[in-house]
This record gives structure tokens, sequence and C-alpha cells, in this order.
């Protein structure tokens, strides 16, 4: 479960969930989850201690979309109710980065392969843990 409300999510790296389903989601989810962190904003911090959950973030470390004092905020809550979770952050990589259709007409929204690539390797080890037969 995701806590905090998201922008836009991106999960399995294909499906695109709206802010509005991100909102239903909130409240009923209960597998795990991988994001890529596209913007965050908490409604009620004190909501995250129901994340049952693992939690794994993938998120651009350039993207101006998300101010870095959101991240340290994300962060803080999960560690505050102690949820186990995941930060990967890519380095030169900014918004959108797994979204092939961005070609740099935005600013500060820019597909990158590399990240895209590790984003999708990252996701699937995280799958791989949470899945274990």
């Amino acid at each position: 479960m995701v806590i905090a409300t998201f922008t836009e999510i991106i999960i399995a790296n294909e499906n695109l969930i709206t802010n509005k389903t991100m909102k239903l989601l909130v409240s009923v989810l209960i597998t795990p989850v991988a994001v890529l962190l596209a913007g965050t904003h908490t409604p009620n911090p004190n909501d995250a201690k129901n994340i049952k959950a693992k939690v794994l973030v993938l998120h651009g470390a350039d993207d101006s979309f998300v101010p870095e004092e959101q991240v340290k905020a994300f962060e803080n809550e999960m560690r505050q109710a102690n949820v186990d979770w995941q930060l990967i952050s890519y380095g030169r990589t900014v918004h959108a980065f797994t979204n092939p259709e961005y070609k740099g007409e935005l600013k500060g929204v820019l597909y990158n392969p590399i990240a895209d690539q590790r984003s999708w390797q990252d996701m699937r080890q995280f799958f791989a843990e949470i899945f274990r037969k």
C-alpha cells in the first residue's frame, strides 16, 4: 500500500493509474506495490501506519516535479510507520523517465533508457523477493 497521493503512478512499468484511482487504492490495497515517484502529497501522514505491504519507490533523482522536501517527508513517514520500504533514486534522471514518448519537448520531462532499464530490473527483483514461493 502507498499512502502518499501520487500525481501519477506507474505499476509494473506499464499501467498508468490516475490520482483518483490512487485515492481509492490507498484505502484498499494490501499487496506489495512498486511505484515510480512522480510527486507526493500525503493528505494524512498518520495513514502510513496502516501500510502492511512492502513498498518500492523508483524515482528520478533530478525530477523537478518532486521537491526534495517531499521525498524526505515521504521517507520520514515510512520510517515513523515502520513500513518495509525502499526508495531508489536514479541519477541524471528526471520526470517520466520510463516513457519513451517524452523526448524533451517539456522542460523536466524526458525518457531515460538507462534509468528505464534499471528501474525495470529493480522492480523485477522486488517482485521476485515478494512473490517467492
